[in-house]
């Protein structure tokens, strides 16, 4: 199974916080810095993802309704908060994995496509246009 989905909606769709988190692959466990200077990683643990958000979900439901959390709920909550995924049970981690080794969080490739138009071709179309209306104005 593959989740075919732009960044966001892919991120969304796994469990992974988008934009200013202290993890912010989906798929690795690099920090910001770490993913600028493309230092080696592990994967993301998806067994024990999924184990604190399932006890997470109920520590959640328990806070917005003003109830008192139990330990293990508070140690569920931080482990999402400090590992950038939300407090709810994501639905394609608890799928069967396929063989034993296969970590779920590879169900959701990255956005090729928008890495690629929206990245580098970008910036290509806009350096480009910027040299050729520079070097337009000496003629």
């Amino acid at each position: 199974m593959t989740l075919v989905a732009d960044n966001q909606g892919a991120h969304y769709c796994m469990g992974c916080k988008t934009g200013g988190t202290r993890f912010p692959c989906r798929w690795c466990s690099n920090n910001s810095t770490e993913c600028l200077f493309d230092t080696p990683t592990t994967l993301r643990d998806d067994a024990n993802a999924l184990r604190n958000q399932r006890i997470a979900w109920v520590g959640f439901g328990k806070q917005v309704r003003g109830l008192p959390t139990t330990v293990a709920e508070n140690e569920a909550l931080r482990y999402c908060t400090n590992h950038s995924i939300q407090p709810l049970v994501c639905t394609l981690l608890t799928l069967r994995k396929p063989y034993t080794t296969h970590n779920a969080y590879m169900y959701a490739p990255p956005d090729g496509l928008h890495t690629l138009i929206g990245g580098l071709m970008k910036s290509w179309i806009l350096w480009t246009m910027t040299v050729v209306e520079r070097v337009g104005n000496y003629f």
